[in-house]
């Protein structure tokens, strides 16, 4: 599991433990593969919920290389 994770709203949108919660499961799951080496990093994962009801994440503090098989894995989600 990624132990540093941050939640980010966009400007008037009210914070959820819901939605927290459920793509935080999320992610945790598909991020799996790759968590260790994020933790090792003291990389962070930045999750951000859109008024619009969409999410996104984005990995901080992590070598290019990383983001890189990331986003080569999860093609689906929007990294940067």
């Amino acid at each position: 599991m990624i132990s540093n994770i941050v939640f980010e709203y966009e400007n008037n949108t009210k914070p959820s433990k819901e939605r927290e919660i459920l793509f935080t499961k999320s992610l945790q799951m598909w991020l799996r593969p790759f968590s260790e080496e994020i933790n090792k990093q003291q990389g962070k994962l930045v999750l951000f919920f859109s008024e619009n009801g969409s999410n996104s994440f984005r990995l901080e503090g992590v070598e290019e290389e990383l983001k890189i098989k990331v986003i080569s894995q999860f093609p689906q989600f929007i990294a940067s």
